[in-house]
């Protein structure tokens, strides 16, 4: 299992800091410029500061009233107080995105395929609001502000927009509900995430507007009696005869 530190785009032995933040490293001037992009958006930002009394989690806030995300710490809630094991930081993200725990939205990202990065660093969850509908799927509506921050992190353009806000929090490989603090080393695979995420919701939206979930059956004439039917069938097959 490697210890070394590694390049935070593509995992190989790296040494060389970003001159900027001090922050991540990289194997060379090849994958620090590739990874200049997202790097950018938060180069020079610094993790909040943590309360020694409260346990928390630290993840990544992209709210619709913000032009760029942020670190945030997510302190751990119990959603038993009497039961320790359903300690979890899933209340705070409830909270941050507006929606009880049954209206979130969570989807796993597996990295980039490679199991000894994934034990080492673990694996990011987005949660997302849910999406909403009107009187069955082919009257989807969502008047959520559109998530200007994502849209500013991954550069896709307006095609793509989410609405409503999102969060990223990461997980302990192959341990559910055993979280791990975002760091910087861990925004390729979020950007990776998020596009992923974002080009599945553009689908999503138009199959749902084109998706009538009842829909009405062709209108029919009265039919004629069938005494009146079965003769005028008979008189026509006499005729031709």
């Amino acid at each position: 299992m490697a210890t070394d530190p590694r390049c935070t785009f593509c995992w190989k032995p790296a040494k060389d800091l970003c001159g900027r933040c001090k922050a991540v490293r990289y194997c060379g001037s090849i994958c620090q410029r590739a990874d200049w992009k997202t790097h950018k958006v938060f180069c020079g930002l610094e993790y909040p500061s943590k309360d020694d009394e409260v346990a928390s989690y630290r993840g990544v806030l992209f709210a619709t009233d913000e032009d760029k995300p942020r670190f945030i710490e997510l302190p751990i809630k119990n959603h038993d107080p009497n039961d320790s094991r359903t300690a979890s930081i899933l209340p705070k993200v409830a909270d941050l995105l507006g929606e009880s725990s049954p209206g979130l939205r969570s989807v796993t990202w597996n990295g980039r395929g490679n199991n000894e990065r994934e034990f080492m660093r673990g694996r990011l969850v987005m949660h997302c609001q849910n999406y909403t509908f009107q009187e069955g799927f082919s009257n989807f509506k969502d008047e959520r502000p559109i998530n200007l921050a994502l849209r500013k992190f991954t550069g896709l353009t307006k095609d793509f927009d989410m609405p409503g806000p999102v969060v990223v929090t990461k997980e302990r490989w192959m341990k559910v509900d055993e979280y791990m603090d975002v760091e910087f080393d861990d925004l390729k695979d979020m950007v990776d995430l998020l596009i992923y995420q974002m080009r599945v919701s553009a689908e999503h939206k138009k199959i749902f507007k084109n998706f009538d979930f009842f829909p009405k059956l062709p209108s029919t004439t009265t039919p004629s009696s069938p005494g009146e039917g079965s003769s005028a069938a008979h008189h026509s097959i006499e005729q031709k005869q």
